[in-house]
C-alpha cells in the first residue's frame, strides 16, 4: 500500500495547477478546481479506510487552505481593501477546527477595520463566488471584531463556531484581537450563560435521527454522541478552563472539565465517526451525513468490515458503542459544568444538599453517593435497584457519576439477585410510577443494569430494526415506547384524547409498561415469547398467573399490529373470534395501547399516523364485541351520521351528503363533524369562484381551511401565499376530494408577535391566494429572495445537514408515503411541495409539524398520470436527492 500524501505531496499538487492569483479569473477558477480534482482522486486512491479519519481530514483542510489563499490574493489583487486597512480571513466550523470531510463547505469570516463595510462586504462575496465556480462550496461574511463579539454574546451557536477558529491569511494582529476579544474579554463576562444554553440545547435533542445515540439511519455529524456533541464537549471543556473564575473550582483530576479517559474517549469516537464520514462522502460526494441504510453495507465493506447484512449491523454496533459513550460524556460534563456555574457564576458558595436516605443525598437537583463506596458491601445490587425507585419517587435524575458506580458494580448482580424479592418489588414500583419511568430506563439500560437484571432484555441491545420504518434499535425503540405512555399521561393533544382515556382506565401500568418494555424480545431472539415472559415474571415476584397474560398479550399484539398493517375488515365472525381471545376491556386496553406506543415509538415521523386511525377503529369494533353497552367514537361511521344530522337542521342535507361521499376516510377519523359543516358551507361557496378560505384564530396562532380545485403544485401555491404575508406554518394537513377538489388545513403563525387579528388582514391573504392561483400574483422569486436573504444571515454558525428522506410503498394503501425531516428555513414547505409538483406528483394527503428548528413533513402522493403509488426505483431515488438539494 503507498504512503498516503503528505504535505509536501499537496505543495506540489498546488504548484503545478493552481494560477497565477493575478492572471484571469477564468484562469484562477480552472487552476482551483483543478486542485479539487486532484485533492479529491487522491483521498479516493490513496487514503484507505484506515486513515480516511483525522489524517484525510488534516489532508483536506490544506489542500483548502491552498485553495482560499489562491482566492483571497486573486480578489484582493484585483480589489484592494480601501485605505490600507487591515484584514484576516478567519477560518471557522467543521474548516476552522480540520474536521473536514469532502464535501464539507469551506466557512470563512473576514475581518476588517474599515468604516464602510460594503468594500470588505464585496470583498468576502467574491471570494465565496470564486470558490463555489471551482466547485467547492464556501460561505464567508465580512464583520469587525466588535460585532463577532456581540453575535458571540447572543448567539450561543455562533460563539460555540468561533470558540476554535484559525487564520487562514491575512494580519496577524487583528486575527489576535479576535483572540483576545473572546478570551479575555468575552468568556470571564458570559461563560456562563453561553455554556448554559449550549449544554442545555445540546442534552435536550429528542428529535427523530438526531435525538438519540442508538439511530438507526444516524447523522454522522449532528446525530446525538456524534461529530458535533464531540467537537462541542472538548471547546467547552477547553475553554472553561481559561476563564480565571471557574479555573479554581474544575474538579480534581480534570483538565478543564473533561478527565484525561474521557479525551481518549472522545478521540477514538472522532476518529471512527470522521473516518466513517469521509469515507461515506467518498462513496457518494454530498453535503448529506446521514447514514442511509441502503449504503450502510457498501459503507461497512469499504472500512474492512465485510460484506453483507452482518457487515452493516457490525458497522453500527460500533457506532453505537462510541455515540453512548460520548452521550454518557456530555451528561457527566453537564453535571460539573452546573456545580462550577453554581459556585462561580451565581456566587453563591453553598451548595444545595439534601440527605434522601439508604445512602443517598440530593446535590443541586441530581442524586449522589453519600458517601464511598457507594454501594454497600453485603448488598450493592440491591442498593443499586432501590436508586432506581429512589429516583422514580422523587422525580430526580440519577448523576452520571453515580451511573458509573453502577457500571462498576454490576458483578454482584447474579441470579440470585435477580430472583431476589426486594429487588423484584423496587423495579415494579419503578414501572408503576406516573411520568418519567422511561428515562430511569433508559438509565438503566445505559449503565448496563437493566440488561444485568433482565438477561432477555440484552439481545435487543443495539439490535437494529429489520422493519425498513424503524429508525431506533430494538432496546431504544422499546424503552422510547414507555416514553409515548408516559407523555401520554399528561398529554393535552386534542388527538390523544381516546388514547389517554383508555390509559387512565387501566388498573396495572406496571404491567402494561413491562408488556411494552419486553414485546420485541421474542422476535428478537427467535423465541417463543410465552416461556421468556413467564420467567421473567416470575423473577420479578410476580404471579404465575401475570406471567401466562403477559406472554398471552405479546402473542395477540403481533396479530393485532398485522391485522391493523393489512387494511383488511374482519368479519363478524372473525372479529367475535379474537376478542374472545383478548378476553376482557382490560386486557384489550393493555394491548391497544401496547400496539400504540409500538407504532408512535417507530422514530419516523407520519408513519404511523395514517395506521393509527385504522388500529383505533379496531380497537372499538373490539371493545364494542367485549362490552355490549360501549358507545365508538370518531369512527367514519359516527362522523356521518353527526355530519347529516348537523346539516339537516340547517336545511343542506343533500351537500353534506355528497361532501361525505367525497372527502376520504381520513379525513373523517381527524376532523370534528362541526368542522366538516363549515367546510360543507366553503364548498357550496367555491361554486364559481377560485378559491375560499376560513380562518380563526387561537391563541397565538390561526387555523386556516382553503378549498379550491386540485391541480399539479397547488398545495405548494397555498404554502407560498402563506410565507409571502409573512405566516410562519407550523403544521398541514391536505385533502383531495374523490372530485379534484381540495381541502387543506394550514395552522400558522407570525414570528415574535401576535398574530394579527384584523379581518383586513385575512382577506388579503385570501386575495393573494386567488390571485397566485389564477396566475396575476407570482410569488416564487420574492420567496427565494427571502430564504436566500436568511441563509446568508446565518453564514458565520455551522449549518446542519439533518435532511432524511424516507419512502414507503408497503402500505396497503394507493399512495406512497413520502417521510421528510428537514432543517426549518424560509418557504420551505413551499419548496417542497414545489419539487413534488415538478416531479409530476399529487400530494393526497400531507402532515406538517414543526418543532424547534425541526420540519417534518409527511406527503401522501401519487403519479399525477396514473393515480397510482409510485414504485420506479429510480425515479424515488431522483426525488431523493432533489430534495436533500433544495434543504441543505
Amino acid at each position: 500500500m503507498s504512503q498516503a500524501p503528505g504535505r509536501e505531496d499537496l505543495r506540489r499538487m498546488a504548484e503545478q495547477t493552481l494560477a497565477d492569483p493575478k492572471a484571469e479569473r477564468n484562469a484562477v477558477v480552472g487552476g482551483l478546481r483543478g486542485l479539487r480534482e486532484r485533492m479529491l482522486e487522491a483521498a479516493c486512491s490513496e487514503f484507505a479506510p484506515r486513515r480516511a479519519g483525522t489524517p484525510l481530514s488534516r489532508f483536506l483542510r490544506q489542500g483548502c487552505d491552498a485553495m482560499v489563499a489562491n482566492a483571497v490574493q486573486h480578489v484582493e489583487a484585483h480589489s484592494p481593501p480601501a485605505d490600507g486597512a487591515l484584514t484576516a480571513w478567519v477560518a471557522t466550523g467543521g474548516y476552522g477546527t480540520g474536521l473536514m470531510s469532502p464535501a464539507s463547505t469551506v466557512r470563512l469570516a473576514l475581518l476588517h477595520e474599515a468604516a464602510d463595510p460594503a468594500g470588505p462586504g464585496a470583498i468576502a462575496t467574491d471570494v465565496a463566488a470564486l470558490l463555489r465556480e471551482a466547485g467547492l462550496p464556501a460561505a464567508c461574511a465580512a464583520r469587525t471584531v466588535p460585532e463577532l463579539a456581540r453575535r458571540m454574546e447572543t448567539d450561543a451557536e455562533t460563539a460555540l463556531t468561533l470558540l476554535e477558529t484559525r487564520r487562514a491569511a491575512g494580519s496577524r494582529k487583528l486575527y489576535g484581537a479576535l483572540h483576545k476579544a473572546i478570551r479575555e474579554e468575552l468568556l470571564p463576562r458570559c461563560w456562563g450563560s453561553l455554556f448554559e444554553e449550549i449544554l442545555t440545547e445540546m442534552l435536550a435533542r429528542r428529535d427523530p435521527f438526531t435525538g438519540s445515540p442508538y439511530c438507526t439511519e444516524p447523522n454522522l455529524k449532528e446525530g446525538f454522541g456524534c461529530l458535533r456533541d464531540i467537537g462541542a464537549a472538548r471547546k467547552i471543556s477547553a475553554a472553561l478552563g481559561l476563564v480565571p473564575a471557574a479555573r479554581p473550582h474544575l474538579g480534581d483530576g480534570t483538565d478543564g472539565l473533561l478527565t484525561t479517559a474521557e479525551k481518549q474517549v472522545l478521540g477514538r469516537a472522532l476518529n471512527f465517526i470522521l473516518r466513517a464520514r469521509n469515507t461515506l462522502h467518498l462513496l457518494a460526494p454530498t453535503s448529506h451525513d446521514l447514514l442511509h441504510r441502503h449504503v450502510q453495507s457498501e459503507l461497512a465493506h469499504e472500512l474492512g468490515l465485510g460484506p453483507g447484512d452482518g457487515a452493516a449491523a457490525a458497522l453500527l454496533e460500533q457506532l453505537f458503542r462510541h455515540t453512548g459513550r460520548v452521550a454518557g460524556i456530555l451528561r457527566a460534563l453537564n453535571e460539573r459544568f452546573l456545580h462550577v456555574h453554581h459556585v462561580a457564576w451565581r456566587r453563591s458558595r453553598t451548595l444545595s444538599h439534601r440527605n434522601l436516605g439508604n445512602g443517598f443525598v440530593e446535590v443541586e437537583g441530581y442524586i449522589y453517593s453519600a458517601g464511598k463506596p457507594a454501594f454497600p458491601l453485603d448488598r450493592p445490587a440491591a442498593a443499586m435497584l432501590g436508586l432506581f425507585r429512589l429516583s422514580q419517587r422523587r422525580h430526580l435524575p440519577v448523576s452520571q457519576h453515580l451511573l458509573n458506580e453502577v457500571t462498576a458494580h454490576l458483578d454482584a448482580v447474579t441470579e440470585q439477585f435477580r430472583r431476589d424479592e426486594e429487588a423484584g418489588q423496587a423495579f415494579r414500583e419503578m414501572l408503576a410510577g406516573s411520568v418519567g419511568v422511561a428515562e430511569r430506563l433508559a438509565w438503566m439500560r445505559d449503565c448496563g443494569l437493566l440488561q444485568a437484571y433482565i438477561p432477555e432484555f440484552a439481545p435487543l441491545v443495539h439490535a437494529v430494526h429489520a422493519d425498513a420504518a424503524g429508525e431506533l434499535t430494538l432496546d431504544e425503540h422499546a424503552i422510547e415506547a414507555v416514553r409515548v405512555i408516559d407523555e401520554l399521561i399528561v398529554s393535552k393533544e386534542p388527538g390523544e384524547v381516546p388514547q389517554r382515556q383508555s390509559l387512565q382506565q387501566v388498573e396495572r401500568t406496571d404491567l402494561l409498561r413491562l408488556l411494552i418494555l419486553l414485546h420485541d424480545v421474542g422476535p428478537a431472539t427467535g423465541e417463543n415469547p410465552a416461556p421468556l415472559a413467564v420467567a421473567i415474571a416470575e423473577r420479578l415476584g410476580m404471579r404465575r398467573s401475570e406471567g401466562a397474560l403477559l406472554a398471552h398479550l405479546m402473542g395477540l399484539h403481533r396479530l393485532l399490529w398485522d391485522q391493523t398493517l393489512s387494511g383488511e375488515e374482519l368479519t363478524e365472525t372473525d372479529l367475535k373470534e379474537l376478542a374472545g381471545r383478548i378476553g376482557d376491556a382490560e386486557n384489550l386496553r393493555q394491548l391497544y395501547l401496547l400496539t400504540y406506543a409500538h407504532g408512535r415509538a417507530m422514530g419516523s415521523l407520519g408513519w404511523f399516523a395514517w395506521r393509527e386511525p385504522r388500529l383505533f377503529e379496531l380497537y372499538q369494533d373490539l371493545m364494542a364485541a367485549i362490552v355490549p353497552d360501549y358507545r365508538p367514537v370518531a369512527t367514519s361511521d359516527y362522523f356521518d351520521r353527526e355530519l347529516l344530522r348537523r346539516a339537516a337542521r340547517e336545511g343542506i342535507q343533500p351537500a353534506a351528503e355528497r361532501f361525505a361521499r367525497l372527502v376520504p376516510e381520513m379525513y373523517k377519523t381527524l376532523v370534528s363533524p362541526a368542522a366538516g359543516l363549515e367546510h360543507v358551507r366553503m364548498l357550496e361557496r367555491l361554486n364559481g369562484q377560485t378559491a375560499s378560505m376560513s380562518w380563526k384564530l387561537r391563541d397565538r396562532q390561526a387555523v386556516a381551511w382553503v378549498c379550491t380545485s386540485d391541480v399539479p403544485a397547488r398545495f405548494a401555491q397555498i404554502a407560498g401565499v402563506f410565507t409571502y404575508n409573512g405566516l410562519d406554518i407550523l403544521s398541514a394537513k391536505a385533502f383531495t376530494l374523490s372530485d379534484g377538489t381540495v381541502l387543506d388545513r394550514f395552522v400558522v403563525r407570525t414570528k415574535d408577535r401576535p398574530i394579527n387579528p384584523d379581518p383586513r388582514f385575512w382577506q388579503k391573504v385570501e386575495r393573494d391566494l386567488v390571485q397566485s392561483i389564477e396566475g396575476r400574483l407570482d410569488i416564487s422569486h420574492q420567496l427565494r429572495g427571502r430564504a436566500a436573504q436568511a441563509h446568508r444571515n446565518g453564514d458565520i454558525s455551522s449549518h446542519r445537514s439533518l435532511t432524511t428522506v424516507h419512502f414507503d410503498n408497503k402500505v396497503g394503501l394507493p399512495f406512497t408515503a413520502l417521510d421528510v425531516v428537514a432543517r426549518d428555513r424560509v418557504g420551505l414547505l413551499y419548496t417542497l411541495a414545489e419539487v413534488l409538483g415538478g416531479a409530476g406528483l399529487n400530494i393526497e394527503l400531507a402532515q406538517i409539524r414543526t418543532r424547534g428548528e425541526l420540519a417534518r413533513d409527511v406527503f401522501f402522493v401519487t403519479d399525477a398520470r396514473s393515480g397510482w403509488p409510485v414504485t420506479d426505483e429510480s425515479r424515488l431515488e431522483s426525488l431523493r436527492e432533489a430534495i436533500a438539494r433544495v434543504t441543505e
